[in-house]
């Protein structure tokens, strides 16, 4: 029962909860080293689309041929949603180097970037299900997202477990 029938992806799963803890400590922790930062932070989204690829070949279980359509759009999938996740990456540092200091048009500003990001990823998804959909089938588009979703989610709560609330800057109390 549950996503996954074998523990293989579950392992997986784990593994990158670790890589995402490690990138958030690197995102929180060595605002000095910008290249390094940048280099590492690579890295670590090669390794997870390799770990979510193994995940989706896994739980997709596709013959030859639907597999010669799916992955195809899957790969720009992914190149759209990496767009998307550096933006994501950006607002996160910007909250890092900020959420001592908040100002309250500060909050705003970080918060509407972080729900237009939110709505570009949904609007991609549509459009993705719909893709995989005409390809394949309903099902496989459906089961495609469910995975992403699944992958998606522990990214995004080992992230949110790792940031620090924010505080109130010292002009934002004043006020």
């Amino acid at each position: 029962s549950g996503l996954f029938p074998a523990s293989e992806p579950a392992i997986e799963a784990v593994k990158m909860k670790k890589l995402v803890f490690s990138a958030v400590c690197l995102l929180l922790g060595l605002p000095g080293i910008a290249n390094a930062q940048e280099q590492y932070m690579e890295l670590l989204r090669q390794d997870i689309n390799t770990q979510k690829t193994a995940i989706l070949t896994e739980a997709m279980d596709l013959d030859e041929a639907q597999a010669e359509k799916f992955w195809p759009i899957v790969r720009e999938y992914d190149l759209k949603r990496a767009e998307i996740a550096d933006r994501r990456i950006s607002a996160i540092k910007k909250y890092a180097a900020n959420f001592e200091t908040m100002t309250p048009d500060m909050a705003k500003e970080i918060v509407d970037e972080s729900m237009k990001i939110d709505s570009d990823m949904m609007k991609l998804k549509k459009d993705y299900f719909g893709k995989i959909s005409k390809e394949l089938t309903a099902v496989e588009a459906g089961r495609f997202l469910q995975v992403e979703n699944f992958v998606d989610n522990l990214l995004r709560l080992q992230v949110q477990s790792e940031l620090p609330l924010v505080q109130h800057g010292v002009s934002a109390v004043s006020n």
